[in-house]
């Protein structure tokens, strides 16, 4: 979490025969000292091995257990970090200023996580989708320069860029996870010329695509890849609509196998815009929350956009998996009462009802058994804080604060995470600090 700097705290999760599992503690994290200095902006390595903040003067790194500080990057001003998948590069991004000699200001900059050395720096003006995106093994990565997709070698950053490829009319681009990396292109509707999406092997640039679809409504869009990077999920959006219908403009969801062997629109029973989408970690089915008007409707689809389940009507705008699969939280957030339901998979029964109001953040923990949630600053400015529930309803945990900023969970590879239990798990005791909140 990130706040004012006496409140900013890392907890610990407990082990279980040398797998991470059971309830975290809820202590502060041995050795880890609050900044001097307020700070709003963290960030862990997608292995949950580092974690860095930015200060006002300088960015610091850390190894995440233990707490123990293994750099300082004397870097002013900074208002975004990221770590690459495996934690060997730390990017920062600094709000683009008018440099004195009239040269471009490069505020997205590179460095080596073990040493500090800057090994390349760019101008981005814009924050949305700011950092470079990179493969798995680090072996590449990529950013979206006006229409051309620019190619690194993060091992051989003073090279500059190894490929390229310029897509006309270019407006985002994702780069997929897996063994074999593809890049999906999209290209926004232009002066009556429709959109379309692309899908190029990062590794052939110079071959035709996989895979191209054109459509008509798409002014902007996401785009999400399932964990093996074999299909993606592609949501398109318009801000002009038909004066008698939703004011929230028009929404397509389209799935297409990244090998392009598969395309198809997902057919959506209910008119209205999409409010959530999410894959499955099995990569072999995802979730849809749509319709006009709450309640919306929420579908299970397979990978060939074929029904599983259809949950009905229900007043949610919100849908995530476990992080294995097993349990799925439909949430109604934002305007809505914060009321969350959370379904078994394999039963499609509901397990419990969480009421979670005013939530603007809520994540799985790595192990599956709790969530997260919840009100950050600027968003909201009053009942900051988190609350932390067991996965059966119950609450664990609960720690109000005055202003903060920024909540999540400490990564941790599936792997290195217990099992699952085939039976759902029983809640633990409660920390103090829910009588302690009842009791106000």
């Amino acid at each position: 979490m990130a706040t004012e700097p006496s409140q900013q705290y890392a907890f610990r999760a407990q082990k279980s025969i040398g797998l991470v599992g059971g309830s975290p503690d809820y202590i502060v994290a041995p050795n880890f000292e609050v900044p001097e200095v307020p700070t709003r902006i963290y960030h862990y390595s997608a292995d949950g091995r580092l974690y860095a903040h930015a200060l006002l003067n300088v960015v610091r790194i850390f190894e995440a257990e233990g707490a123990q500080l293994l750099r300082d990057l004397p870097i002013p001003d900074v208002v975004d970090v990221k770590f690459s998948p495996r934690g060997t590069y730390i990017s920062t991004w600094e709000r683009p200023v008018q440099l004195e000699d009239g040269s471009q200001h490069k505020n997205l900059r590179v460095f080596s996580s073990s040493t500090g050395e800057e090994l390349i720096a760019f101008t981005q003006e814009s924050q949305d989708g700011w950092d470079l995106q990179y493969t798995i093994s680090e072996s590449h990565a990529i950013r979206l320069v006006g229409s051309e997709i620019q190619v690194f070698r993060p091992a051989e950053w003073p090279k500059g860029i190894v490929d390229k490829l310029k897509v006309e009319g270019a407006t985002s681009v994702s780069l997929s996870p897996g063994l074999n990396p593809s890049v999906a292109v999209f290209v926004a509707e232009r002066k009556g010329a429709p959109a379309s999406i692309r899908i190029y092997g990062l590794l052939s640039l110079d071959s035709p695509c996989t895979c191209q679809k054109t459509f008509f409504e798409a002014d902007r869009s996401q785009i999400k890849w399932n964990d093996l990077g074999t299909q993606v999920l592609l949501l398109t959006q318009t801000e002009v609509d038909n004066p008698n219908r939703s004011h929230s403009g028009e929404s397509g969801m389209y799935l297409f196998s990244a090998a392009g062997d598969f395309d198809c629109r997902v057919m959506l029973d209910k008119e209205g815009p999409i409010h959530d989408f999410a894959w499955s970690p099995t990569s072999k089915e995802f979730g849809v929350v749509y319709g006009c008007e709450y309640p919306a409707k929420t579908v299970l689809f397979d990978q060939r956009a074929r029904t599983i389940y259809d949950f009905g009507a229900s007043p949610h705008n919100f849908i995530s998996f476990n992080p294995q699969g097993r349990l799925i939280a439909l949430a109604g957030f934002g305007n809505l009462s914060g009321k969350m339901n959370i379904i078994d998979r394999r039963t499609f029964a509901k397990v419990c009802t969480i009421v979670a109001p005013n939530t603007s953040y809520c994540d799985w923990s790595p192990d599956g058994h709790f969530l997260m949630t919840a009100t950050l600053s600027p968003r909201l400015r009053v009942d900051n804080g988190i609350k932390i529930y067991h996965c059966s309803g119950a609450l664990m945990h609960v720690q109000l604060i005055e202003e903060l900023y920024q909540a999540s969970w400490r990564p941790i590879p599936l792997e290195k995470v217990a099992p699952f239990p085939r039976a759902l798990p029983i809640a633990p005791a409660p920390n103090a600090s829910v009588q302690e909140f009842a009791a106000v």
